[in-house]
């Protein structure tokens, strides 16, 4: 079957002009199908596979009659009988287990990226950087017994009741290990101890170390992202 030169993107608008076919589109590359590049929201009473073939700017479809059969080489070395789902390409030894995947499938469909947007570049590089402080916490519970009272089916289980017996800080500093603190509190005030201290010790930090701003350092490579940048005055 040969449809023209219709461009990928422009499937959908054939599949709407005509009544009876939904359409699915897969690509070729390597000796190996790939894809699917085009996946169909219709479900119309025929359905075709397609095969997209491309060499630069010269490309044709190619209708593929038995998916298994084409499929199978680069799938299994197995020479039962396979079941492909015609959304994501999976294969399956039986036709019911195909049947219940169908339910849930959403189909995987290959994006390609537009000529002129086509690089990929790492943007987040204030993730690299170190924070100055960093506050690991930690806390502890005796498990006590409350009652019988809660039943689940026929049995009645002993419900527990956590009781908040330690907690502990431990500030990190990146540039100045003198910095770092560790405090750990107990008892029954420990919870209250715990919060007045680590509000205390994280206001101190904020205001001595936080809030001072530093004479930027000019460099002709960044570290973090590795730009090369120019002083111009």
């Amino acid at each position: 079957m040969r449809i023209g030169v219709v461009p990928l993107k422009s499937i959908k608008m054939f599949e709407e002009n005509i009544n009876n076919i939904s359409i699915n589109v897969c690509g070729y590359e390597n000796g190996e199908v790939v894809g699917l590049y085009y996946l169909t929201k219709k479900n119309k009473h025929h359905y075709i596979n397609l095969t997209l073939l491309h060499d630069g700017e010269q490309f044709h479809y190619i209708q593929i009659l038995k998916m298994p059969r084409l499929l199978r080489n680069q799938l299994t070395k197995h020479e039962n009988k396979i079941n492909i789902c015609d959304g994501c390409l999976q294969h399956f030894n039986t036709h019911k287990i195909l049947e219940e995947h169908k339910k849930e499938c959403g189909g995987i469909v290959t994006i390609l990226p537009e000529e002129d947007n086509n690089k990929l570049q790492f943007t987040n590089f204030y993730k690299k950087e170190r924070l100055p402080f960093t506050v690991y916490t930690d806390a502890e519970s005796i498990l006590e017994y409350v009652c019988w009272g809660i039943i689940q089916g026929k049995k009645a289980v002993k419900a527990k009741k956590h009781i908040p017996c330690a907690f502990s800080y431990n500030l990190h500093c990146s540039f100045d290990n003198s910095l770092n603190k560790f405090k750990s509190f107990s008892g029954p005030n420990a919870a209250n101890d715990f919060l007045e201290n680590l509000i205390k010790h994280s206001k101190y930090i904020f205001n001595n170390y936080l809030t001072k701003t530093r004479p930027m350092n000019w460099r002709t490579l960044i570290a973090v992202c590795y730009v090369t940048y120019v002083k111009t005055s």
